[in-house]
């Protein structure tokens, strides 16, 4: 199966929402087996998003960005 970039902005824009209100989620779980290049598409994705759920504060990563 081929990941497109919608399917990509979707997972990460998911889980920026999950981590901006606090659920648990191991996104490492997520990006674990995914190609290089794919998972930093989507760290860049799920930081993006993040940063404007949280307006720069990260409190699920211990305000760290991912990547």
């Amino acid at each position: 199966m081929d990941i497109t970039i919608q399917s990509l902005d979707f997972i990460a824009q998911s889980f920026a929402m999950m981590d901006a209100t606090t659920h648990v989620h191991s996104v490492d779980a997520l990006t674990g087996n995914m190609p290089t290049e794919v998972r930093e598409e989507f760290n860049t994705l799920y930081n993006k998003y993040l940063v404007e759920l949280t307006h720069d504060t990260l409190p699920a990563t211990d305000g760290g960005k991912r990547g």
